[in-house]
């Protein structure tokens, strides 16, 4: 988002955005590309060959009962060479106080977490506990998938909302 952009994020509603191109990738999934036509002369087209930002959100709040990974939100590369910045955040919940529930950025293709699984251990029934992380890429021309995945680690039924992965170009 350009500066002076806001986006409310329970409406998804965005404004002062030069132009943005929206799409569904899945149930619960919304891809944003922003800046579609950019005043410093870069043109979005989705396949982020130029200095780009993309983002893929989960608003929606999912469960998952079982100790496999379920996956709440992924976002695809394209292609890519250089240097990329990847960054993303969930807001996961847990109902069995006292034992753990596990987030992680999962780099799909190549089948590795990116960064380390967080894990949460409520203290009530009602704990909501905000994750997120940072990390730099570097792609090779290879197109990669990466997907912000959640479970509870023995027991209890864990939730995931407000997920969301952004990625943008550093270095060519």
């Amino acid at each position: 988002m350009r500066v002076g952009t806001t986006q409310n994020v329970l409406t998804n509603t965005v404004t002062s955005v030069e132009a943005l191109d929206v799409w569904s990738t899945a149930p619960g999934t919304t891809t944003l590309y922003v800046d579609v036509n950019r005043s410093d002369g870069y043109v979005a087209d989705g396949s982020l060959a130029h200095p780009f930002k993309t983002l893929a959100a989960a608003v929606t709040r999912t469960t998952n009962a079982t100790t496999t990974f379920q996956t709440q939100v992924t976002l695809a590369t394209g292609a890519l060479t250089g240097t990329y910045r990847i960054s993303w955040g969930a807001a996961v919940d847990h109902s069995n106080v006292g034992t753990l529930a596990e987030v992680r950025l999962y780099n799909v293709t190549d089948g590795v977490v990116v960064g380390a699984v967080r894990r949460f251990k409520p203290n009530s029934t009602d704990s909501v506990w905000s994750q997120c992380g940072m990390y730099s890429v570097t792609l090779a021309g290879v197109s990669k998938t990466y997907a912000i995945q959640f479970r509870p680690e023995t027991v209890g039924t864990t939730g995931c909302a407000d997920a969301h992965i952004e990625f943008f170009q550093v270095a060519p």
